[in-house]
Parts: C-alpha cells; structure tokens; sequence
C-alpha cells in the first residue's frame, strides 16, 4: 500500500466541497467524502491506471460529483494535487507540481 499526502491546497480544497455540499442537503457533504476516499483509495490500489494528463500527472474521476483528482506517484507514496471541479478554472491547480 502506498502513502497518500495531500497538498495543503488539495486538503482545503475538499474540505471546503464537503462545506459547500452539507450546506446544499444534510448528509451529502459526507455522501461528497465517502466518495473522494473511495476514489483515493482505487487511487492507491491501482495507482497507473487512471488517465495520464501530463508526464508524470494522472487524473481520477470521482463517482457522482463533478471531481477530478489531480495526482502523481513517486516511489511508494502518492500525492494528491488538487481535488478540482470539473466545471471551473482547469489549470489552476498547474503551480502545486
């Protein structure tokens, strides 16, 4: 099993969806959660097989909710980059590599 370190910006970044989607309908901000550890996990399990978007960087797709999860692998740990929005600024998240 690899390591899984978030980039503070990745961190605050889910943290304030899991805000966002509570306030929308009680229980989906942790329905939102279940879900991004679910895909962190597939991440972790299978780490090469999510869509590569640049050299070195892959994207996984989170079931039911408009996310990607921006990463890359180096040695036995994964680093989580950004947990983007589908819909808003693409390539913000470039910087954090």
């Amino acid at each position: 099993m690899k390591n899984v370190i978030f980039h503070l910006l990745a961190d605050s970044e889910l943290h304030d969806s899991v805000y966002y989607y509570e306030k929308q309908r009680q229980g989906l901000g942790q329905e939102f959660l279940d879900e991004v550890h679910q895909a962190v996990e597939q991440i972790t399990a299978y780490p090469y097989t999510s869509r590569m978007i640049k050299k070195g960087l892959r994207q996984k797709a989170v079931r039911r909710f408009p996310f990607n999860i921006i990463y890359r692998v180096e040695n036995d740990t994964i680093f989580i980059l950004a947990v983007m929005h589908q819909r808003r600024r693409p390539n913000y998240w470039v910087g954090r590599t």
